[in-house]
């Protein structure tokens, strides 16, 4: 039996925009033409899994793998407010997921 383990999710604009990997706005030629393919390369992921965090968000057990990747740690990525109660909101929904199942 599998269990169900909830996880809280951000955003992947922050790290599109740290890793330096979004498309420019201003219509320049050299801008990057594809920048989940470059944020893949960047952070060490396959592209599928870039693909479905644009679509559902950044797990929270990723979100520091992959800051780091990019030398950065995740509240500088996602802000620390935002990090923090990405956090707890884990926490909680963890423990009630213990709850449930003890």
């Amino acid at each position: 039996m599998t269990l169900f383990r909830p996880q809280v999710k951000l955003p992947i604009g922050p790290l599109l925009d740290a890793a330096g990997v979004r498309h420019s706005r201003t219509g320049d030629m050299h801008a990057n033409p594809n920048p989940i393919t470059a944020l893949s390369i960047a952070i060490g992921k396959p592209v599928a899994t870039c693909h479905r965090w644009c679509r559902d968000g950044v797990p929270i057990y990723s979100a520091d793998e992959v800051a780091t990747r990019i030398g950065l740690h995740p509240a500088s990525v996602w802000g620390g407010d935002a990090w923090l109660a990405a956090c707890h909101e884990q926490d909680r929904l963890e423990e009630r997921h213990l709850a449930v199942v003890a």
